[in-house]
């Protein structure tokens, strides 16, 4: 199941598994342009990045919940929190300083730049993905295994943000 999302990437988006993780393997570039729309560039460019072998993505494939949940607003500010199905990975709202990288302009068109280690990844979700995946299908897989979806499943729109 959790296979079937990344499909519409292959080859460029590789998977393994065991009978614990699924593997994601890629360059963590993504097939749209990059650093379009950003206001406040921080001078750095998406180059290819090695998550393959040893450094693959690893997703639990029998997510748990915690008994302890910490939450993004408070957590997990440096490094990926998600994979998107296209191999870019997720960071959460907050750039290395804390602020914002939506409100102070340093996202392109898709929500994503490249950061310090010249890495592209993505600050807000890829929505972009729900065109090529479908409605029924996650755009993204947090890292603890549950599924991202975008703003319309199963043909309804998600009414919290379309009022």
């Amino acid at each position: 199941e959790r296979a079937g999302a990344f499909a519409p990437f292959f080859p460029k988006v590789r998977l393994r598994w065991d009978g614990t993780w699924l593997y994601v393997e890629s360059n963590g570039m993504p097939d749209h342009g990059m650093m379009a729309g950003i206001t406040n560039w921080q001078q750095q460019i998406g180059i290819p990045q090695n998550y393959y072998g040893d450094n693959a993505w690893q997703i639990p494939l029998s997510p748990q919940l915690s008994d302890n949940p910490v939450s993004t607003r408070d957590n997990l500010f440096r490094g990926a929190i998600a994979l998107a199905v296209n191999g870019v990975p997720i960071f959460n709202a907050p750039n290395n300083r804390g602020e914002d990288a939506f409100l102070i302009g340093e996202l392109d068109d898709w929500g994503g730049h490249a950061g310090r280690a010249d890495d592209y990844h993505y600050h807000a979700a890829p929505l972009h993905l729900q065109e090529i995946v479908g409605d029924d299908a996650p755009i993204a897989y947090a890292l603890d295994g549950y599924p991202i979806y975008g703003l319309v499943i199963n043909g309804l729109r998600d009414r919290r943000v379309s009022s």
